[in-house]
């Protein structure tokens, strides 16, 4: 017996634990100049285009309009070589732009899918101002898209800016700063808020998140 028992190992070797691979990061398969990268708000944290996922969106909102804990751009900028056309600052405070020796511009994208799923032919937004902003499709769509929320709640910002006494304690606008994949970098002031949420019910009714000053 004493001699079985010299013959066992003295220790026991499991097998190693497999490792985990971690994958590649997502990569953005866009042309260098349409890869826009932010420093949000002046915090200093850039965000890469691929790494701004679209799939956080909030009671069947598209995710650009969803509410969101930090703040941001009511339509994100990005840099391009296309030529300036009318109102293509539209998503800027009063065409502020800070150039910085480049051929390059600010372009804001106008996504027309639909803002919410299922698609719908009005939207109700409670802008917390005792307001609502009613939202229509454009001649031509049957259904409201992911521009016209954004235009209109651009436009409202527009008009309620300078109301005494209103909207002292918010923060409707902020610069930020926008660069490429070379380095080219311009700031340009823009809307800001938190998102949108949901009011329960139907997806046609809204209510609208701003900043605190």
């Amino acid at each position: 017996m004493q001699q079985r028992r010299s013959q066992l190992p003295r220790t026991v070797q499991h097998p190693a634990a497999p490792r985990l691979i971690p994958g590649p990061l997502p990569r953005d398969t866009a042309p260098i100049h349409q890869r826009p990268v932010i420093v949000a708000l002046g915090n200093g944290q850039v965000l890469p285009t691929a790494l701004l996922f679209q799939n956080d969106a909030v009671a069947g909102i598209d995710a650009r309009l969803a509410f969101h804990t930090r703040p941001r751009p009511v339509v994100r900028p990005a840099i391009t070589f296309m030529p300036e056309f009318p109102e293509y600052l539209w998503g800027a405070v009063d065409d502020h732009v800070s150039y910085r020796e480049s051929p390059m511009r600010i372009h804001f994208d106008e996504e027309p899918v639909p803002a919410t799923n299922p698609p719908v032919h009005m939207m109700r937004i409670d802008t917390g101002f005792g307001d609502w902003l009613i939202i229509e499709p454009r001649r031509g769509s049957h259904y409201v898209s992911v521009v016209d929320v954004q235009r209109t709640v651009i436009q409202w910002m527009k008009e309620i800016r300078f109301r005494a006494g209103e909207t002292d304690r918010l923060r409707l606008s902020s610069w930020v700063r926008v660069a490429d994949g070379e380095g080219t970098e311009l700031e340009v002031e823009v809307w800001v808020w938190m998102g949108l949420m949901h009011l329960g019910g139907t997806m046609e009714t809204w209510v609208l998140k701003l900043i605190e000053a």
